[in-house]
Order: structure tokens, then sequence, then C-alpha cells
């Protein structure tokens, strides 16, 4: 939790980081509560490129009526 003002959290790292920010308490401008998560998997820089199949990936999507 930190002030509203204290923005510095959210600066570019050197890594792969995804950030929610929210206000704290609720309902109020008061504090801002902030989740960060690295990536971990995949890798940032993959060294092995897969593929999916085509009709593995049009079989998951629900059809549109």
């Amino acid at each position: 939790v930190v002030s509203p003002k204290e923005v510095e959290v959210l600066n570019p790292q050197d890594h792969s980081l995804v950030s929610l920010m929210t206000c704290y308490p609720v309902g109020t401008t008061l504090n801002r509560m902030i989740v960060q998560a690295r990536q971990i998997y995949p890798t940032e820089n993959p060294t092995i490129n897969f593929e999916i199949p085509e009709d593995l990936l049009s079989n998951q999507l629900p059809a549109i009526r």
C-alpha cells in the first residue's frame, strides 16, 4: 500500500512484470494497493519454438450464434 504520489513503484523494470493497482481502502482515494507479479513461464527469451496446430485452436473456440 502506497500513497498516490509514489508512482516509482510502477517504473519499468529489466524483466517482464504485470502490475495491478486499486484504491485503498475501497471507495477512497487515500492510498493505492499495488500487486506485482514477475513472469516465470514461459521464459522471457524462450529457446524452444513450439506451435499449436490450427485445428486444435479452432475446436476450442465457442460457436457464435
